[in-house]
Formats: C-alpha cells, sequence, structure tokens
C-alpha cells in the first residue's frame, strides 16, 4: 500500500482547528495540523501510480473546500523526490539519523510514499494564522469533493488552475492588487480577467511570509 501527503497552507486570517478521520472505500484520509502547516495525509492506495494519480482528485476537493468554507488553501501540487537513505548509513545529509529513518522529505510539497515509512521532515514555516475552522467540518466538505466524479479534471485543466482559482481566493483574502476592470465589478472578455465573478477591491488574495528552515522526524 502507498500513502499520499499533501500539505497546504491558509493565508494570515485563517485556521482549522482540530483533527480529522474521515474514510472513503477503502481509503483513510486524515487532517492534521503540523506546526504551522497543515496535512491530508491519504491511506490505502494500491499503487504508486494511483497515489500520484490522486494528488489532482484531492486538489479538485480543497478547491470544494474553498467554495463553501471560505478558506483561501495554498498548496504546490507537484509531487517531490524523496531522498532516501543510503543502506547502512548513519548519516543523511550531514544530519546524524537513527536507523529507523528511511529518507528525508520537503514538509512543504506533497509526496508518495510505500506506507509505514519514517521521514526526517524539512521545511519552511509558513505564516502564523489566527482565526479557525473546525477540521470536522472541512473534512465533510473534502469527502463531498472527493466524492465527485471525475473531479480530477480539475488541475488538468490550465483553465480552471490557473485562472479561477486565484479568483476564488479573492473572494477570500485581502492582499494582490488586481486589475482595475476586476474591481468594478464584472469585467469584460477584452481584458485581463475572463472570469464573471463579482470581486470587491476590498477582497484581494493575501501575500505569503516565510519563517527560518527548520527541520524534524515525521511518521509516514
Amino acid at each position: 500500500m502507498y500513502t499520499l501527503r499533501f500539505p497546504f497552507e491558509l493565508p494570515s486570517g485563517q485556521a482549522i482547528s482540530g483533527e480529522c478521520r474521515i474514510e472513503l472505500g477503502d481509503l483513510v484520509i486524515l487532517i492534521t495540523q503540523e506546526g504551522k502547516r497543515y496535512l491530508v495525509t491519504v491511506e490505502g492506495l494500491e499503487s504508486e501510480q494511483a497515489a500520484q494519480g490522486y494528488v489532482a482528485k484531492l486538489w479538485a476537493a480543497l478547491m470544494w473546500v474553498l467554495l463553501n468554507k471560505k478558506l483561501a488553501v495554498q498548496a504546490d501540487t507537484h509531487l517531490q523526490q524523496i531522498s532516501w537513505r543510503p543502506a547502512n548509513s548513519h548519516e543523511f545529509m550531514g544530519i546524524p539519523i537513527d536507523d529507523d529513518i528511511d529518507g528525508a522529505i520537503d514538509d512543504s510539497r506533497p509526496g508518495v510514499y510505500p506506507s509505514g515509512k519514517r521521514f526526517l521532515k524539512m521545511g519552511i514555516n509558513p505564516a502564523t494564522v489566527m482565526i479557525t475552522t473546525s477540521a470536522s467540518h472541512v473534512g465533510q466538505i473534502l469527502l463531498e469533493g472527493l466524492s465527485f466524479p471525475k473531479s480530477g479534471n480539475v488541475l488538468a485543466n490550465s483553465k480552471l488552475k490557473g485562472e479561477h482559482y486565484p479568483i476564488l481566493m479573492a473572494q477570500v483574502s485581502p492582499g494582490y492588487p488586481w486589475p482595475a476592470a476586476c474591481k468594478s465589478g464584472r469585467p469584460s472578455r477584452k481584458s485581463r480577467c475572463t472570469w464573471h465573478t463579482v470581486m470587491p477591491a476590498s477582497h484581494w488574495p493575501a501575500l505569503r511570509t516565510t519563517t527560518p528552515r527548520s527541520a524534524s522526524a515525521v511518521h509516514g
């Protein structure tokens, strides 16, 4: 069996409280928090290929969460290449490690690996968040999004991911200065904005900040 690890962040002013465990067929999906970052872990995927393909479906489900709970999820959808520890080595990337550490993983990017592996987790901490949403509420809506047929096509569609997602975020977060045509209401098709969503100037996406790099161990 394989596990998909999918970390994500929320803009300043938003947070998810608690943890959640949901079941979808043979899969177990966990929503947890690791420091200032959140994590969706999908366990029970039958192959590495199935786990890799599940990223698109999970992203579509997170967009459904955005529409229903106004949580502006920020995530890298490109799978990382996990660095595995050389056999019989007690040091990895210049860091002394225990024998039960299998490799290193970037905690800011999604990854697929055989279930039960244990990693040295490395990454950059995101900004502090404040306003919370219950993990059980997020889990319920995430489950709805995962149940949609062919929902994985959202990630493959450059228009849906590249153009529409920033506009969904713009409805819940302040930040980037969007084109003037967007601020006034419904932009024309000749403008840089090709959507038809009313977006007040007071609702723009938030800028992200980071704190120094850290490393710690994490169970797979």
